[in-house]
């Protein structure tokens, strides 16, 4: 249909000059346009416009935006529908076991700096440090261990069984809300771990507090 309408809209202008040409030529004068070309795009554009063609075009397009609209009126009352169902089907597939977040994560008890200070004094609690290797490396409270922790990973079975040896344990790190140290207590007595709290402050507040550490001190919350 587009073709046939830009085939018409071609035609008109040569026919349109050669009509102004041979009104502009005085009688008995020998046109210089060739008479065959004006006839022949007047005929031909004449033709054109009479193709039946141009109807069964808009026929198809009136067709298909029908079409159109009733696959999206399906739709949507397939949407409406589906939402009102008890059972309805779920509209995108839920991701497999493996990498599902738990709804509900479990937060470790908190034990302040001072109590924790004097915990570290007699010897009867043993720190985990929950940040990442490097950080550890640079700085961390004396005795401390390294048990990096992830917020996707789970805490490694190995490393829990090694815990259950310990009375106490204080997990820290260095974020300003301690939310590092606060789930991975939180997961350890999950575990099966008693008495497992979280450092409040974290590191930092601990150098604050004048407790010993070891290597460089922390300037600022991670």
């Amino acid at each position: 249909m587009i073709g046939c309408r830009a085939w018409v809209s071609w035609l008109k202008p040569p026919v349109f000059f050669c009509q102004s040409y041979r009104k502009s030529l005085s009688p008995g004068t020998l046109p210089y346009f060739p008479e065959w070309l004006f006839i022949g795009c007047k005929h031909a554009l004449q033709r054109a416009e009479r193709f039946p063609r141009f109807d069964a075009m808009k026929k198809v397009r009136n067709m298909i935006l029908q079409i159109v609209a009733l696959i999206v009126f399906s739709t949507a009352l397939a949407f409406i529908v589906n939402g009102f169902r008890t059972e309805g089907l779920p509209l995108v597939m839920p991701f497999a076991p493996e990498y599902q977040c738990p709804s509900r994560m479990t937060e470790g008890l908190a034990i302040e700096i001072e109590e924790a200070l004097a915990q570290h004094g007699r010897g009867r609690a043993l720190f985990v440090d929950a940040r990442a290797r490097e950080s550890f490396e640079q700085g961390h409270i004396e005795g401390a261990i390294n048990l990096p922790y992830s917020f996707l990973n789970p805490v490694p079975a190995a490393a829990v069984a090694g815990l259950r040896r310990s009375g106490h344990i204080i997990v820290y790190c260095n974020t300003r809300h301690d939310e590092r140290s606060r789930l991975m207590a939180g997961e350890l007595s999950d575990g099966g771990l008693k008495n497992v709290t979280y450092l409040e402050g974290g590191f930092l507040g601990w150098v604050k507090a004048q407790g010993s550490y070891t290597g460089q001190k922390p300037q600022e919350y991670e």
